[in-house]
């Protein structure tokens, strides 16, 4: 797994409104609002990874399949991915291999995808960050729910507090 740089110290928002920007980009380069997903009361998972991370194509495959298991059980959620490329060319070229209809973050603006793989907590890619339909953090490391997870049997992926965190938080 593959460290990348992210501050020990951050503070994790328990709602990602003021940080996941208003608008994303989808296959065609259409933009979506976020404001059509909170309509349509989706889950979003936010996705970092990159082309030439080896462990980031194998989950890419298996997140593609628990989205792919879910649109046909009709549940609600939709996947933002944020590129952890080095540079455009390869970011353009990751969103192409990958073939489903994934949203994503434009690769140009950094400092949203910066902010957001900050406030997940993220610190290696592959990362998936869930969130409730209203933005709330319900999950800030998925990933590893999903991979025992192959038939989204546990979908939406909520963490359980417990009463002592939830009283602090």
């Amino acid at each position: 797994f593959l460290l990348l740089q992210a501050s020990s110290t951050q503070h994790h928002p328990t709602n990602f409104a003021s940080i996941l920007g208003r608008t994303f980009l989808d296959r065609n380069g259409n933009e979506t609002s976020l404001d059509t997903l909170t309509q349509q009361q989706s889950y979003i998972g936010i996705y970092f990874s990159a082309g030439w991370c080896v462990p980031c194509r194998e989950f890419t495959s298996i997140l593609a399949s628990i989205y792919q298991q879910l649109k046909w059980k009709r549940k609600r959620f939709q996947v933002i991915w944020v590129s952890r490329d080095l540079n455009s060319t390869q970011s353009e070229e990751c969103y192409r291999e990958m073939s489903v209809e994934w949203l994503r973050v434009p690769y140009e603006d950094k400092s949203r995808s910066k902010a957001l793989f900050e406030a997940s907590g993220a610190s290696y890619i592959p990362a998936l960050t869930v969130l409730d339909p209203q933005l709330n953090l319900i999950n800030s490391n998925a990933r590893r729910n999903l991979e025992r997870d192959r038939h989204a049997k546990r979908f939406p992926w909520k963490i359980k507090r417990s009463r002592k965190h939830a009283k602090k938080g």
